[in-house]
């Protein structure tokens, strides 16, 4: 299905969204963070990825390492979706990311009910708090 073109956000659009430089917007695109190829507008998720950069680099991980270590594309898209459906003091995580994490002795984990994810199928989130397990 192809995007309305209405839709989809010029640099400025984005920047006034994001609180991001425009030229910084165009080097997070010539990582491929953002963007598409080929396409000068930005999609309304790009702002959602702009805030998973942030979080990224709050934990010192460089432009340079999230382009190259596989956060970007499929597994950038779905951090984005899940994250944006946490509420204040939750961090949500895909049923694969808490399969893959295996125990934490400071961290207990909370199933929640599946959500409905855009672009995805079948995506459970769980719920990790801070405390004792």
């Amino acid at each position: 299905m192809a995007e309305d073109s209405a839709s989809r956000l010029s640099a400025e659009e984005l920047s006034a969204a994001t609180g991001e430089p425009v030229e910084r917007l165009h080097r997070l695109r010539s990582l491929k963070l953002i963007g598409s190829e080929g396409d000068e507008r930005f999609a309304p998720e790009d702002a959602e990825r702009i805030r998973l950069i942030h979080f990224l680099e709050r934990r010192q991980i460089g432009l340079e390492t999230i382009a190259r270590g596989g956060y970007v594309g499929g597994a950038l898209n779905i951090a984005s979706r899940v994250a944006t459906q946490a509420t204040p003091h939750q961090i949500l995580i895909t049923a694969a990311a808490r399969t893959e994490i295996g125990a934490l002795s400071q961290v207990t984990f909370t199933p929640l009910a599946a959500r409905r994810l855009k672009g995805l199928t079948g995506a459970r989130s769980d719920a990790r708090r801070e405390g004792q397990p």
